[in-house]
């Protein structure tokens, strides 16, 4: 049950107080899996979405998809008490378990799809490498990176999970070239090898599903072909990247999503000189993973790097991520 700070967080007369002082707000959210099986990774769980979209329902929240959310900003409309939920990536069990209850309450939200690993044309390279960190066998391993040891620890599932994150954020750093390489690095460290299609745990939707969705209510946007982040693919692998997924939404779906969303999308996975790249491949607008609630004027002064937060996973917290607090805390720093 929720407490009385939760309340306090979405009273309307603070919200109608303070958006008379700094205007409207919206907060978009980010979902990716729900809870893996293998307990490989964490995720958010049906039930609890169910259980937040139930709260802000019942507080007279208005949940508006991404384009609309960018239609209304551009026009100047208030996006007061505005709730916006999109999904990444395009994995068969958020298809399953998670855009159902979105629909069931009417969320009206936007699934990203890496379009790859939808045509089963490849899987992302970061979950290939969470695919070896969680499998490969147990121990503790070495791989030299720009000439100095990284350690490799599999000897518990903790450490798996933190080798997993360090590894992540290492090759995130690197080009496409490097991170391939690195798992090929890996694989043979380790002795395990990434299979070739993506194993039952990574199942990616099927374009019939995602049709099926469509007509249902879902949304369905791009995100990119490959899921590697901008910053390492050149100009030409991104605008060529853009094109491809881009023609492939059109060509299996109804009417998708005009607006793009970045792979990762940290402030260090693409920079200001591709938001003209995305512009030019005709999406109107773009979100990132730049953790913050947004605005119409934010939106209008940088329609190609909204703003989202990532779903918690407690009631609280999505509270205050929703609140004039987390604005005002996102306005002061």
């Amino acid at each position: 049950m929720s407490n009385l700070a939760d309340y306090f967080y979405t009273d309307p007369r603070i919200e109608r107080l303070l958006t008379g002082l700094l205007g409207s707000w919206a907060t978009v959210f980010t979902l990716h899996r729900p809870p893996a099986v293998s307990g490989a990774y964490e995720g958010i769980r049906p039930e609890f979405l169910a259980e937040a979209l139930r709260f802000v329902q019942a507080r007279g929240y208005e949940f508006i998809s991404v384009d609309e959310l960018v239609a209304r900003a551009l026009r100047g409309d208030s996006l007061r008490r505005c709730l916006c939920f999109t999904l990444d990536d395009g994995f068969a069990d958020q298809l399953e378990q998670l855009v159902p209850v979105l629909l069931r309450y009417e969320a009206k939200p936007t699934l990203f799809v890496i379009t790859d690993l939808v045509d089963g044309a490849g899987w992302p390279w970061d979950n290939q490498l969470a695919h070896l960190c969680w499998q490969a066998p147990a121990g503790l391993y070495s791989v030299h990176l720009a000439g100095q040891a990284v350690a490799v620890d599999l000897s518990s599932p903790a450490a798996r999970r933190t080798t997993r994150r360090q590894l992540t954020r290492l090759a995130k750093a690197m080009q496409r070239p490097a991170i391939e390489a690195l798992l090929v690095q890996l694989q043979a460290c380790v002795g395990f090898n990434i299979p070739q299609a993506a194993p039952s745990e990574y199942q990616p939707a099927t374009w019939q599903q995602l049709r099926q969705a469509e007509a249902q209510g879902l949304r369905i946007g791009c995100h990119a072909r490959s899921h590697f982040t901008f910053n390492a693919l050149s100009d030409a692998e991104v605008a060529a990247e853009l094109a491809h997924a881009k023609a492939r939404l059109a060509a299996e779906l109804v009417q998708p999503s005009a607006v793009f969303c970045y792979p990762s999308g940290t402030q260090n996975d693409f920079a200001p000189h591709h938001e003209p790249l995305v512009q030019q491949a005709g999406f109107s607008a773009a979100v990132s993973t730049l953790s913050k609630n947004t605005c119409a004027q934010a939106i209008q002064q940088a329609p190609y790097r909204i703003q989202r937060i990532g779903m918690p996973q407690q009631l609280n917290h999505f509270v205050r991520y929703i609140s004039w607090f987390e604005y005002l805390r996102g306005r002061m720093a």
